[in-house]
């Protein structure tokens, strides 16, 4: 038995928040390589503007979007995959340059979670030593 994917499957893909961007995306370029019978650049278009609405990182674009004359050659869903595609990059970029920075600040804090030299280990023996019998000391 075969499976014939079509436009109703491109309705049910759901957005499922900005931060599933890359996975819509996946989803939706594997959905529509698989149909048997390609939908016209408007269609797809407007299915696509249809989930992207939700979006609230995209709401810029969308917002330029909508302010498209209908006859600008840029409205189109290249100019709605290229604004996916950046906020993509961007999402990634931002992650990237967060772990660098706590990357960084683990390193120069010492809370890096670096393994102790040998030496380290002893002198904080002998300082728990020290508290454990000043405190037994009092004791009566």
């Amino acid at each position: 038995m075969e499976v014939i994917i079509g436009v109703d499957h491109l309705t049910m893909l759901d957005w499922k928040g900005d931060k599933q961007m890359y996975n819509f995306k996946s989803l939706w370029e594997s959905i529509t390589r698989r149909m048997p019978d390609q939908l016209t650049e408007l269609t797809l278009r407007n299915l696509l503007l249809k989930k992207l609405r939700n979006s609230k990182v995209l709401k810029e674009d969308i917002a330029h979007y909508d302010r498209m004359d209908t006859d600008d050659p840029n409205k189109n869903i290249t100019y709605l995959w290229k604004c996916v595609n950046r906020a993509i990059r961007m999402g990634k970029e931002k992650e990237n340059a967060t772990a660098q920075e706590n990357y960084l600040r683990n390193e120069l804090t010492g809370t890096g979670g670096s393994v102790a030299t040998p030496g380290e280990l002893s002198s904080k023996k002998a300082k728990k030593k020290k508290k454990t019998k000043g405190g037994d000391a009092g004791v009566t």
